[in-house]
């Protein structure tokens, strides 16, 4: 029955194992490159210090280029889903780096176990300081539960920035398996309906390994409250052949026999809906022992009969029933009392607007950190003479329950009742606005230098404007300002109107303010450029034993190297060696001290000849490396003597320092 369904939909099977010489970002990787903090690449073995190249991170969807994530998402992209760094993903969320993915697959409501299929993204963790994903190609399977390794496709799998393949075990221990791709199945496509059906084009995988992984994305791993762009007829009928969960309601065609359909809505106990019932509406997550409302509706379509052909028995009502299951835990269960309380009375049904409404109550479990999914029928005991019986099972509404020993620290957040607890937080106060603006605060993840002030930009910082034109003038919003150092590299915006697309956003809201502050977003990015500044330093001692100074790069509290030549500039003269300028010098008027150096003379300037000394401070950027102050000091005839009798050597200690009042740029 079911090859004759997909002949009827008359699908193209996308098989899996493309080819991915086409990945758009291959070409342009560095060889031997490394992805610095500036999020850039740069060369690892230059020509010479001085040379500046840099290379451009970012791709199309928003992630670092020849890394695992860039890859991942062309692999989504080439089965046809339009994934990028912020895919599913609510105000101020993104998927960021491959230990980040089952985080982002949650907030999504995409599953993510342990069971391998061919299409999946597999996740580490715990490798390296970022984590990695890859594309699970073919699988080999011990059972329709269990495998024995997973061939993969990669990006940066070794460090190198370079596409790799290899086959992966459990003792590989990785972290999971991300159904982004079942999770898409029928929405756009039927990629794993049709490699069942047409085995012979997706023949990585055995006709009888296609059939349970078909019947395991239809039961388990789709998104059944997405809206499909095919007809919800057919979706109901190729879920009913896998014995699926239904897949929402159709529109019911004209006929001369009604359909019952069901309308299913979960709600808040303070009555706001927080089901999904349209496409990319996320639904709000939900907390384990929280009582939430099932609102269940029977509806009569295309009633052209007479009231008394509606049934065919002799029943005064129709059946309803909600079901809930927590995702790979539990089977599915009917709330104990809906059959008894969703109860739908004839007489209503065959009102003028065709309706019923029933409602119960429901704890959802205490199971933290899973996916609860929840369905309704109606007409369960098939007792209406309908024109089609595919309609009477409702979408699956699904929520993540929260863990609250879990959950990450956002990047920002908002608080209009005090600080939040392990942030770090600055008060946003106008004490010219009455309307309880003396408890809310901004916070941050991390210190991040943030400043707030109601009297004008901070001299000396990067400041943006936070305004409301719906607040009277008397309110003073004109003048607030919140600002940032000028070594951060946050750039922050402020919209009246809504968060900003492509950008992280957190809502400001003051819920007793009444002037239309339910749409005001700060939202920012992390591009900000810092100017670059060059290295300064002194070379204060150049004797037979040492060359001493201090060096330090005003972008940086690290040290930075320092290079010597000898009889002529960079390129000119003879390079003699180089150092890092680490050592305490508490002469030094900055906080941080540790930017001194010593070096010592190299013995091929110990033969009894004046020698002029160069050095040069090391750019953090490798942008322009400046001579420093003082430098060529002469280095005096220095010489190393031989006794042959009790073979000791001493130099000559002619030292001298003269500093001059130049430098050379």
């Amino acid at each position: 029955m079911l090859r004759k369904i997909v002949v009827m939909l008359a699908m193209v099977c996308m098989c899996f194992g493309n080819a991915y010489a086409s990945y758009p970002y291959e070409s342009v990787c560095p060889d031997g490159g490394d992805l610095t903090s500036e999020g850039h690449y740069s060369i690892l073995q230059k020509p010479d210090p001085y040379d500046p190249n840099t290379w451009y991170w970012s791709d199309k969807w928003a992630f670092a280029q020849c890394n695992c994530t860039s890859f991942a998402a062309y692999v989504l992209n080439d089965y046809g889903i339009s994934f990028n760094n912020s895919y599913r993903q609510p105000s101020g969320q993104a998927w960021h780096h491959g230990k980040d993915w089952n985080d982002a697959a949650l907030r999504a409501g995409i599953t993510v176990d342990n069971f391998p299929i061919p299409g999946d993204i597999v996740y580490w963790e715990n490798m390296g300081s970022y984590g990695h994903v890859a594309e699970v190609v073919t699988v080999d399977y011990s059972s329709s539960t269990s495998w024995n390794k997973v061939f993969i496709k990669q990006y940066n799998g070794n460090g190198n920035h370079e596409y790799s393949e290899k086959w992966i075990y459990p003792s590989d221990n990785p972290s999971g398996f991300i159904h982004i791709l079942a999770y898409e199945e029928g929405i756009d496509s039927l990629h794993y309906l049709n490699c069942y059906e047409m085995d012979n084009i997706c023949d990585n995988q055995t006709h009888e390994e296609w059939n349970w992984i078909a019947n395991k994305v239809w039961n388990d791993y789709r998104c059944t409250n997405c809206v499909s762009t095919y007809n919800p007829n057919k979706i109901a009928v190729v879920s009913e052949a896998f014995a699926g969960m239904g897949g929402g309601s159709a529109d019911s065609e004209p006929g001369s026999k009604p359909d019952i359909t069901p309308d299913f809505d979960i709600l808040h106990q303070d009555g706001h809906e927080i089901s999904a019932n349209c496409d990319n509406c996320p639904t709000e997550n939900v907390n384990p022992n929280q009582v939430i409302t099932m609102r269940l509706e029977a509806q009569v379509n295309n009633r052209d009969v007479e009231e008394s052909d509606l049934f065919n028995s002799n029943s005064q009502s129709i059946d309803g029933e909600v079901f809930c299951r927590v995702r790979g835990i539990t089977d599915w269960q009917e709330i104990p009392g809906s059959e008894d309380v969703m109860e739908f009375d004839v007489d209503n049904l065959v009102t003028d607007n065709n309706t019923s409404l029933e409602t119960l109550n429901y704890t959802v479990p205490n199971y933290p950190g899973e996916i609860l999914d929840c369905k309704a029928n109606v007409d369960s005991d098939n007792e209406v003479n309908e024109q089609s019986e595919n309609n009477n099972n409702s979408r699956v509404e699904s929520f993540f329950i929260n863990n609250p020993q879990s959950q990450p620290t956002p990047e920002f957040a908002w608080n209009s009742s005090g600080p939040i607890s392990e942030m770090e937080c600055i008060q946003i106060l106008e004490t010219a606005d009455p309307d309880t603006w003396d408890d809310n605060y901004f916070c941050s993840k991390e210190y991040e230098g943030i400043s707030w002030s109601s009297a004008g930009p901070i001299q000396g910082m990067r400041c943006t404007q936070i305004t409301e034109g719906a607040e009277p003038s008397n309110h003073t919003w004109n003048d607030n300002y919140l600002c940032v150092t000028n070594e951060s590299n946050l750039n922050f915006y402020w919209s009246s109107a809504g968060p900003i697309s492509n950008k992280n956003c957190v809502q400001w809201l003051e819920t007793s303010d009444p002037d239309t502050w339910d749409d005001n977003y700060l939202c920012w990015n992390r591009d900000y450029q810092v100017p670059n500044q060059f290295p300064e330093g002194w070379l204060d001692e150049v004797s037979c034993n040492q060359i001493r100074g201090w060096v330090r790069d005003p972008n940086t509290t690290s040290p930075i190297d320092v290079h010597f030549y000898a009889d002529g500039e960079a390129g000119i003269g003879t390079f003699i060696g180089k150092t890092t300028a680490n050592q305490i010098r508490p002469d030094l008027p900055f906080n941080d001290k540790n930017h001194g150096f010593v070096f010592g003379v190299p013995e091929i300037l110990k033969d009894g000849h004046q020698h002029t000394i160069y050095a040069y401070g090391i750019d953090d950027r490798e942008e322009y490396n400046p001579l420093l102050n003082g430098s060529l000091l002469l280095l005096e005839e220095c010489y190393i003597f031989s006794n042959n009798n009790d073979n000791s050597n001493t130099e000559g200690n002619s030292d001298i320092s003269i500093p001059l009042d130049f430098q050379i740029n």
